[in-house]
């Protein structure tokens, strides 16, 4: 239930919301709150102003970054081999000289008999993915054999209107004819008309809009059949099958277009706010740091732990690639 509902229906609430010591106050003391807070509809307007300029600058750059990461996505897909002069950088900025020549000492020797030579980096992205906060909630077992198609993530990001669109790039695979799948952001850089005003702290999504994945016969993860045999009535007994949803990243790229409004509820509001938060995080995070996602060193999540440099031993293990 929305707050403005909660007030309605609870009679003394709002009250409830204001504290003790503006209950208190005075009516002149009063009138100089509300004096401040129309000075703060001035420093809104220059907050809007200033993000405004941020959008156009990030858009301005946008052309610089990705030609460091078309290079980037060169490596990783197995088109360009990097001479010693370009491998140099350290693996893991936490290890010291030994234990980087351990942890060097300890790899695989490629083509050998337990491991075929690889191409590129395999499954760059979906273990990028999979350690992105906002994003790694959304990945099921079931997506990560498709995800190991995805060979580049981009942005185009655009000024009139202030939007931004995630392009998701896929290789040949058994599952979608895709070779790109889309999702589209449409921002409000000033307050959104939405909420108060007075409450902006920033931009805002105001739609979306995903993409139709072309799934191959029998392919499509994010639904699955269940079967069922009902209790009562003429088909009683009779196994029924019914086709359901199913939990799974690709879910993010639904084509229904979403804006947000003033009579959405909250489950909805919940849910377009949490699509907005993955989008920005790969937009903002990801796309342009692949690299440190992928290796775990870049990460929001407290509670992860990447392992002290005096935890590592040389030894090798871990997740698989």
């Amino acid at each position: 239930m929305s707050l403005n509902a909660l007030l309605a229906n609870h009679e003394g609430v709002a009250e409830a919301l204001v504290p003790e010591y503006i209950q208190d106050a005075t009516e002149d003391v009063r009138r100089r709150i509300k004096a401040l807070k129309k000075l703060h509809l001035k420093t809104v307007n220059i907050q809007a102003d200033f993000y405004k300029r941020v959008h156009e600058l990030e858009t301005e750059f946008r052309e610089r970054y990705d030609q460091v990461n078309k290079q980037r996505a060169e490596i990783v897909n197995g088109n360009y081999e990097p001479a010693e002069n370009e491998s140099d950088a350290k693996m893991f900025y936490w290890m010291d000289e030994d234990q980087e020549k351990k942890f060097e000492e300890s790899a695989p020797v490629a083509g050998g008999d337990d491991q075929a030579k690889p191409k590129g980096i395999p499954g760059f992205w979906f273990n990028a993915l999979r350690n992105t906060p906002s994003v790694a909630d959304m990945i099921s077992d079931g997506d990560e054999p498709v995800l190991r198609y995805l060979t580049d993530i981009t942005v185009v990001q655009t000024n009139d209107p202030p939007a931004f669109t995630l392009n998701f790039h896929f290789a040949e695979n058994p599952y979608f004819k895709n070779s790109v799948l889309t999702k589209y952001y449409k921002l409000s850089i000033g307050p959104n008309g939405i909420e108060d005003e007075i409450c902006y702290d920033g931009p805002t999504i105001v739609a979306t809009k995903g993409c139709t994945i072309d799934w191959h016969a029998g392919k499509n993860i994010t639904e699955k059949v269940v079967k069922k045999k009902p209790k009562k009535g003429a088909n009683a007994g009779r196994t029924q099958t019914k086709v359901v949803p199913n939990e799974s990243f690709f879910r993010f790229f639904s084509p229904e277009q979403q804006e947000i409004s003033k009579d959405m509820d909250d489950d909805d509001a919940e849910m377009i706010n949490a699509d907005f938060e993955a989008g920005q995080m790969i937009r903002d995070s990801l796309v342009d740091s692949a690299v440190l996602y992928y290796t775990a060193e870049a990460t929001e999540d407290e509670d992860y732990d990447f392992g002290a440099p005096e935890d590592f031993d040389g030894e090798g293990s871990g997740d698989e690639e």
